[in-house]
């Protein structure tokens, strides 16, 4: 009788064993996959950089189909072309699906300390339809231009850069007026 048991909690043990194992080995792929970097895309603005950065790595891998190929081995005229056609048809996706510019309130910050770089800012984003809040000095300097979104309103940013690539910067406010749902600041890039 004894034998029989004895089988049983071999069976039992090996079981728990191996289904102990399984659970390890389920845990560390997890982990493994959740600390990958770019694995988990955290706003759009990163799935448009990831598949922007592989759409352009897959051209450069592409053989050439022309002759006209510069003396660098570079692009083509023709690629240059389709680059620049699929780069317009992107940016049109993107101010397609922000919300109108009349509905996005803007703040312009001068970190250049150039008074007409601000003024042709203002000028380009009313051109644009935005509406212009407030025009202040900003605290810190900037080199590049650069816009703060305040939460929930990063396509309103994405779509900004979009349309103006000056606009060169975008991440999220985390210390100016959240009642302001686009803070642009205006580098010294753009300083005369």
């Amino acid at each position: 009788m004894n034998g029989g048991r004895g089988s049983v909690d071999a069976w039992h043990l090996a079981w728990r064993v191996l289904f102990g194992g399984f659970l390890l080995a389920a845990l560390a792929v997890g982990l493994w996959l959740s600390l990958r970097p770019g694995v988990f895309a955290t706003s759009a603005r990163d799935v448009l950089e990831q598949r922007r950065s592989e759409s352009e790595r897959a051209s450069e891998q592409a053989p050439s189909t022309t002759a006209e190929v510069t003396e660098a081995g570079g692009p083509t005229r023709q690629e240059r072309q389709a680059a620049r056609e699929r780069r317009r048809q992107r940016d049109r996706r993107l101010i397609a699906a922000a919300p109108d510019p009349q509905e996005t309130s803007v703040q312009v910050l001068d970190a250049a300390g150039d008074t007409a770089a601000v003024d042709a800012v203002i000028e380009r984003l009313t051109e644009f339809g935005y509406n212009v809040v407030a025009t202040n000095p900003s605290r810190q300097d900037y080199d590049a231009t650069t816009v703060l979104y305040t939460d929930g309103h990063e396509d309103e940013a994405v779509a900004l850069r979009a349309r103006d690539r000056r606009f060169a910067e975008i991440e999220i406010n985390d210390r100016l007026s959240p009642s302001v749902d686009l803070h642009v600041i205006v580098g010294s890039d753009l300083a005369g």
